[in-house]
């Protein structure tokens, strides 16, 4: 669990932009749309669109193909890591390689820490349970400088998987800061899901924070 370690020690990594995909359009002229309408009688023209409605259809119904439903509503899903969460209004994604696999920042504030929340997933925990995931936690987080538990507790999310929260200071370069991380175990994988700010910033951000927690899915 040294990655996770490393990860809550440096609060301000380097992300990795989102590459867009965007599927090529075809285009037609004005003059070839009336082209093909001339000399076809309506009759027809009804029955030619029929199977192109259609097909817009099925790839409407085909956008969330393989996901829940509920997963497939949600504004960010990793499909490979197979995490989901809803991301408040002004935040950023970012995808990384590094000591996260996901960051979610939230607006510049002048003079302090960015808001960010970071999502690591670690494969291979297929004989850990929750409350292993939580004490082990407890320890790597207890090694931090300034260090002080705020509150924890379980939680149900809303696909009914159990989870737990810790709300915590700590002191980084001399700042204090404050987080709020939620673990998860889900299909042999540890998802731990790391909110931080400072104290005021967070204060201010609590519900955005919470936007992405209380929407957090995990292994489908």
């Amino acid at each position: 669990m040294t990655k996770r370690l490393v990860l809550q020690r440096h609060l301000t990594p380097c992300a990795v932009g989102l590459l867009t995909h965007r599927a090529p359009r075809r285009t037609h002229s004005a003059e070839d749309a009336r082209t093909r309408r001339v000399g076809r009688p309506a009759a027809q023209r009804g029955i030619l669109a029929l199977p192109i409605l259609l097909a817009f259809a099925v790839l409407a119904a085909g956008c969330g193909s393989g996901l829940p439903a509920d997963v497939a509503t949600l504004g960010y899903v990793n499909r490979p890591l197979r995490f989901a969460m809803n991301v408040p209004a002004g935040w950023t994604v970012r995808e990384s390689s590094g000591l996260a696999d996901v960051f979610v920042l939230g607006p510049e504030t002048a003079g302090a820490v960015r808001p960010n929340v970071t999502v690591l997933v670690e494969p291979g925990r297929t004989a850990l349970t929750l409350e292993e995931l939580v004490r082990h936690s407890r320890q790597q987080l207890g090694t931090l400088q300034g260090f002080k538990l705020l509150g924890e507790g379980s939680r149900k999310l809303a696909d009914g998987r159990m989870a737990w929260v810790m709300t915590f200071e700590q002191t980084s370069l001399g700042e204090p800061l404050k987080a709020r991380q939620l673990l998860v175990l889900a299909r042999e994988r540890a998802y731990i899901v790391t909110a931080t700010a400072s104290p005021a910033t967070f204060a201010e951000r609590e519900a955005d924070v919470e936007t992405v927690l209380e929407s957090f899915r995990a292994g489908w």
